[in-house]
Formats: C-alpha cells, structure tokens, sequence
C-alpha cells in the first residue's frame, strides 16, 4: 500500500519517474530537487498528504547510503508500483537491493495503470 492510500481525504495524483545523470553529488542533488520543489510551490502541510510537487531521490548509480537527510536506494521505493515497474524493465539499471526478477511487471494500485517508457533525448 503507498503512501497515497495513508490519507485518503486527498486529490489523485500522478506519478512519474525519470532516469538522469548528474554531476552533483547525491546530498547536493536531494538539496537541488528540494529547492525546485519550493520554486513549484510546494508546502508541506501533512506527511503523506497532499502536494503541489514531490521530488525523490530514488536511487543513485550502486551508491548505498545512510545519513540524516538522505538513504540510498530509497528505503521505501519498493512500496511504490511506479519504481518496481521502472526497476523490472529489461533495459533498467536502477539497482535496488532486490534481483529484477522479483520485481513486479505491471501494477494497478487505485484505478490506474502503470508502464515503463523511454523519454526520447536529443
């Protein structure tokens, strides 16, 4: 069950995930992803609730990491439909503590759908 399902009085809300590659490091990049957040208006209100905007740092590269502001894979991805789905693409290299195999192939967890697709890049 995701964190959506935690607080039901609250609009749908999409959910997306993006592969990229960054020079900063992974603290400096969570500190980016929150900045952007606050320019897109995000306030929060009730953990779980709702949002304008929510930026994760799912993963990064084979990095493991512990630390007060970040842990790495995150610890809770595993729980999202739309990572597992991302992770068990044949072309996937998010790396996540499990073998690809176990993860899941499809998911719907409240009257949507989930797939995995490749943005085009230029």
């Amino acid at each position: 069950m995701g964190p959506q399902a935690l607080v039901e009085d609250q609009p749908r809300f999409l959910n997306a995930m993006v592969a990229a590659r960054s020079s900063l490091e992974p603290e400096a990049l969570l500190r980016e992803l929150k900045r952007i957040e606050a320019e897109l208006g995000r306030r929060r209100r009730q953990r779980y609730g709702p949002r304008e905007i929510d930026l994760d740092l799912i993963a990064y590269g084979e990095v493991a990491l512990e630390s007060e502001t970040l842990s790495l894979p995150h610890p809770r991805a595993s729980e999202r439909g739309f990572v597992s789905v991302a992770a068990a693409a044949p072309e996937s290299r998010l790396r996540l503590g499990r073998s690809r195999s176990r993860w899941p192939t499809s998911c719907d967890g409240s009257g949507g759908s989930v797939r995995a697709s490749r943005l085009a890049t230029s």
